[in-house]
């Protein structure tokens, strides 16, 4: 075997893995996340070897699972995303009066959601946007983000005439995953709030406009 086919191979194995329902695989996964969890609060620099004497596992075992901590940020930021972006989006639908709360306020709630979670995994993933393959770390939060601003464009928002969905909602996608990732590497200076404001009020109205 080559070495060029002993690594597609493992590539190969990690995309089993990463849609497997195998409860062990779904157990170590989960571990990894805890682990980085505890790590988190802790404020620790991660690392894979940090990571893996923190959830108790081989560094062979994460590897087995991952590529590198860009891979596990990826699959993170793209877990919450859509986890946050699904649940703000069944909450809306159940109110399409917007008695309870207007779609702006709906939307802000998930993006405070957003920005928390990068706020307490900055260490993490400060250093995975730190590193040489950035712009790699950063794309699944800009194609995560892009698909959920498209299903919105597609099926709420009131857009209007000559908007191509798909090039509004990268345009968009990319502008919030620059702000994010330059905030989390400490090259903006500012709070939570101040992120979460900049990034619903520089959506154009419409967005907010519903059908």
């Amino acid at each position: 075997m080559t070495a060029q086919s002993g690594s597609a191979n493992i590539s190969a194995r990690r995309v089993v893995l990463r849609d497997s329902t195998d409860a062990r695989a779904l157990r170590t996964r989960q571990g990894m996340i805890d682990a980085l969890g505890r790590m988190a609060q802790r404020d620790a620099d991660v690392t894979v070897s940090a990571l893996v004497r923190e959830a108790g596992i081989s560094r062979g075992t994460f590897y087995t699972h991952y590529s590198g901590l860009e891979e596990l940020a990826g699959e993170l930021q793209t877990t919450i995303v859509h986890d946050i972006a699904g649940w703000e989006r069944e909450r809306a639908h159940h109110d399409p009066d917007e008695a309870f709360l207007s779609r702006r306020e709906s939307i802000a709630q998930a993006m405070r959601m957003v920005v928390a979670h990068y706020a307490e995994y900055r260490t993490f993933y400060a250093a995975v946007f730190a590193l040489p393959t950035s712009l790699q770390s950063t794309h699944p939060l800009v194609e995560a983000l892009a698909d959920e601003l498209h299903r919105h464009i597609v099926g709420d928002a009131q857009t209007p005439d000559g908007v191509n969905a798909q090039m509004a909602s990268l345009f968009m996608a990319g502008g919030w995953a620059t702000l994010i990732s330059e905030w989390v590497l400490g090259r903006i200076e500012a709070s939570e709030d101040d992120v979460t404001r900049h990034l619903v009020d520089l959506l154009p109205e419409w967005m907010y406009r519903l059908r």
